[in-house]
């Protein structure tokens, strides 16, 4: 598994197409356990740097799910 800590500013959709368009199933990361949280912490991320997760609406409730498909 590989992190990449991206400094410039855009939004969750464009940060996460650039991600995309790395190839190799690329996205936003998706955190799963306290080890890959902290893991994440330590890059030096801010309150401005965007993780996989997002917010769907399916079926009229909002479902929380990462970018590359898997729960939360």
């Amino acid at each position: 598994m590989r992190y990449n800590l991206e400094s410039t500013k855009q939004s969750w959709q464009d940060s996460e197409d650039a991600r995309v368009q790395l190839g190799h199933s690329c996205h936003l990361s998706s955190i799963h356990d306290a080890a890959e949280q902290q893991l994440i912490l330590d890059l030096g991320v801010t309150e401005d740097t965007w993780i996989g997760l997002n917010g769907t609406m399916v079926g009229g409730t909002k479902t929380w799910v990462f970018s590359d498909g898997t729960p939360f």
